[in-house]
């Protein structure tokens, strides 16, 4: 990784290109296991697309960062970043992006121990699916509610729920 920003180093005219290159270089860091690697590739791919000004690559690192931070098990880390890129995405009008930016940023709600984050977050993404007429990621969605429902000892409100996944089943 230390060779390779080096060698961005001469392609900084071209920010354009050294953002995709550090792009390109988080799937396989994720694959390796090199999680940390990955972050720092995300970090600089976003801030080159920023300085830049292509909203979509910005979009795709952030989530890609907030995605990393999630592996790693830094949960609050990767709020702010998938914060960031659903709202990029929202304003782009990419609803499929959408969907799963909210879905992430449930998760890491979730693992921070947000009740109420995580289950708004995945609330809007029942709407979401509702909006494109998705009944398998509502019923999804749904079950993800109910988890973090159970899991705060929450058992009535999860009920109408389960009711409705049965509902979807149908």
């Amino acid at each position: 990784l230390d060779r390779f920003a080096a060698a961005t180093e001469v392609g900084r005219k071209r920010d354009d290109v050294v953002a995709a290159a550090w792009f390109a270089m988080i799937d396989p860091l994720v694959g390796l296991g090199r999680l940390d690697e990955a972050e720092v590739a995300s970090e600089r791919a976003a801030e080159l697309y920023r300085n830049v000004g292509d909203e979509r690559g910005l979009r795709r690192s952030l989530a890609q960062l907030g995605n990393v931070r999630r592996r790693q098990e830094d949960f609050a880390g990767a709020i702010a970043p998938f914060e960031e890129a659903l709202e990029l995405h929202r304003k782009a009008g990419d609803q499929q992006a959408e969907t799963r930016d909210v879905s992430l940023l449930g998760m890491v709600k979730e693992g921070t121990g947000d009740v109420e984050g995580a289950l708004a977050a995945y609330r809007a993404g029942v709407v979401i699916d509702v909006e494109t007429d998705d009944p398998g990621a509502e019923a999804f969605d749904r079950g993800r509610i109910v988890r973090v429902l159970r899991g705060a000892g929450r058992h009535a409100e999860a009920i109408p729920e389960l009711q409705r996944v049965v509902e979807l089943a149908r």
